[in-house]
This record gives C-alpha cells, structure tokens and sequence, in this order.
C-alpha cells in the first residue's frame, strides 16, 4: 500500500508523541508534539528557523526535542516528517541533519554509563552522526527512528515497479 506524504506524516506524528508518552524527558528540557497540538506556533517557528535552519516550514515539524533555556525551541532536535536536524551544543554532533530514507542502520551503545550513545549510519556517509545528549531517552530517540526509517522503506518498496527495472 503506498502512502501519501500527509499519511505518512500524520503516522510519523502520532508515533512521535507515543514515543514522548513513554517517557523520552530524563532530566531537562521539552518535548513539544504536533499531534496533541502541543507544539506552540512560536515554537515551531523557532525550530524551524534555529534548529532547521530554514530549510523546512514550520508545519513541517512533527516534534521537537527542546534543549533551549527558554523552551521556546531555539535549540535541540527536530523531527520533521522527511528528517531529523540537530542543533544542540551538549550533543557530540552539534548541528547534523538526516533523511530518514538516508538511514542505513542505527546502533546504540552504552558499553561506557557515562557516554550513552546513539550512532545513525547514513547509506551515503562512512562516518555515523551520533546522539549522546543527557536529557533525553535515547533509547526512545532510537525507537521512533527505526519507526521512521522503517515507514520510509515500506513506502520506498512499495513505489517500485519491478516490471520496468
């Protein structure tokens, strides 16, 4: 079954905020989620212009990962219905974007309790992005990642025509 772009967005969201139900704030900061209407307009606006720099609307923004003082969503991570910015200094990466479609695989390791890490391989880049952020689950990032990329190849699959290849 192919799914249109607003499908897949509207699956992507609601899996967003099923995700921060379960629990992804560990110390500090805010989730903020489109679905449940609780991503302020001010703040996706933020997003959209600090995080993402611009380069998506803010409806575009499915939910936001807000490191910011402010909570205003001036920095953090941003999860858009095609990919995931980061703009986060305390992150090992601090400024990253990745098309879910672009995801590889997704390892996490916490060999070391001090430096749990998430490691996004991208099928085009030999060196992964890494999320190590303190404030957030990163087992729970991780979820709605593999979620996202998952949704991507399904609808990847379903699109071809193996008759014209």
């Amino acid at each position: 079954m192919q799914r249109t772009s607003q499908e897949r967005k509207e699956k992507l969201s609601q899996r967003f905020m099923e995700t921060c139900r379960q629990g992804i704030i560990l110390r500090a900061g805010m989730a903020h989620t489109a679905y449940d209407r609780q991503l302020p307009s001010t703040v996706a606006s933020n997003g959209r212009e600090k995080i993402c720099k611009g380069q998506v609307s803010s409806s575009d923004i499915i939910g936001l990962l807000d490191t910011s003082l402010s909570n205003k969503g001036k920095a953090g991570f941003a999860f858009t219905d095609k990919a995931l910015y980061c703009s986060a200094l305390e992150n090992r990466d601090s400024t990253f974007m990745i098309l879910y479609e672009d995801i590889d695989f997704i390892e996490y390791d916490d060999s070391d309790d001090d430096d749990i890490t998430i490691h996004i391989y991208s099928k085009y880049n030999s060196r992964p992005y890494q999320i190590n952020h303190p404030w957030f689950s990163k087992k729970k990032i991780m979820s709605f990642l593999e979620a996202a990329k998952e949704l991507y190849e399904e609808s990847n699959e379903d699109t071809l025509d193996w008759d014209k290849l």
